[in-house]
């Protein structure tokens, strides 16, 4: 995938996440783009020389992933697209604005611009024409987690989950290392990988394989198969002594402010 491409890429990750419909055209003012989205795309791929159907075809690969809009949702989520959502999702939206504003070159062709522009692409290593893609098992970890999330929620709250049936807690927002707790002590605490076939590889951050090797049984690793189909629940306990897991050092965006003088 060459440069633009992968440039246009974080775009239509940032217009897909923030942007939401005509009614609050916000998220392009803040990128200095005063039109409306269809008119958005043509002035974007002007500048990055990128076909605007091909930008709003991008845009329309994450939709499924921030629900504003339904979008390719029973599209498998590419390499590149997944690595761009993977390493951006963190990020403020006061740091993807200006990642875009630099993209797109609102601020004049600095050198320190021009350097950001190298970390951003060079943390796009995928490339969905790559031969090997099949073999890579990628699949669409951010649409498939959100399901498995709600298909869980559905069966702890029907009782279906190690028959408890006190309070439960969200706790996907809090970086804890993992994405629900009940409400009982010792705490017990669930966390939700999704599979879109029978079988695959699942991923833990560090955060979480820290946290689970911390709370050893009190932790639950919940894997939901065939999420699309016919959902099926495995529960894993004390996932770090039953699991083998090798650690992967991946690119990453981290975003400072800095101040010259105080």
């Amino acid at each position: 995938m060459d440069k633009n491409n992968k440039l246009a890429l974080i775009v239509a990750y940032y217009l897909s996440r923030f942007y939401v419909d005509e009614t609050d055209r916000t998220p392009l003012e803040n990128i200095e783009i005063y039109t409306g989205i269809t008119r958005a795309f043509d002035e974007i791929g002007k500048r990055l020389n990128v076909k605007p159907k091909t930008i709003k075809n991008m845009r329309d690969h994450f939709d499924p992933l921030h629900g504003h809009r339904k979008g390719w949702h029973q599209d498998v989520l590419g390499p590149s697209k997944l690595e761009v959502y993977e390493k951006f999702k963190d990020l403020s939206e006061e740091a993807l604005v200006d990642i875009v504003r630099d993209i797109i070159d609102v601020n004049g062709s600095k050198d320190e611009i021009k350097q950001n522009i190298d970390i951003y692409t060079e943390t796009i290593d995928a490339d969905d024409d790559d031969g090997h893609k099949s073999k890579k098992k990628f699949g669409t970890r951010g649409i498939t987690g959100k399901k498995a999330e709600e298909i869980f929620l559905k069966k702890y709250n029907a009782g279906e989950i190690d028959r408890l049936n006190s309070p439960i807690i969200d706790c996907r927002d809090n970086g804890c290392g993992y994405d629900f707790e009940v409400d009982v002590k010792p705490k017990i605490v669930y966390e939700v990988k999704g599979l879109a076939g029978s079988k695959g590889g699942v991923s833990f951050t560090d955060k979480e394989w820290s946290v689970a090797k911390k709370l050893k049984d009190n932790f639950n690793l919940v894997l939901v198969s065939n999420v699309n189909d016919e959902p099926h629940i495995r529960i894993i306990k004390d996932p770090y002594k039953h699991l083998t897991a090798k650690k992967r050092v991946t690119k990453t965006v981290a975003i400072s402010w800095s101040v010259d003088e105080v």
